[in-house]
């Protein structure tokens, strides 16, 4: 769980990083945190499983 949480929270820090960053318009910011959004998620997935198979792995 805390594992999760750290991700969790790096990945909304990072989001927020890219929707305020200048871009030209409103839809540019949005599709950039959206994206951005995507990978991320998509990357903390992908570490979550592996995560959870090295614990059962130790059990």
């Amino acid at each position: 769980m805390k594992y999760e949480r750290q991700l969790t929270t790096g990945l909304f820090q990072s989001s927020s990083w890219w929707s305020f960053s200048a871009t030209s318009s409103a839809a540019e910011s949005a599709a950039a945190a959206t994206a951005t959004l995507a990978i991320a998620s998509a990357i903390v997935t992908a570490k979550i499983k592996q995560y959870k198979k090295v614990n059962k792995k130790d059990n």
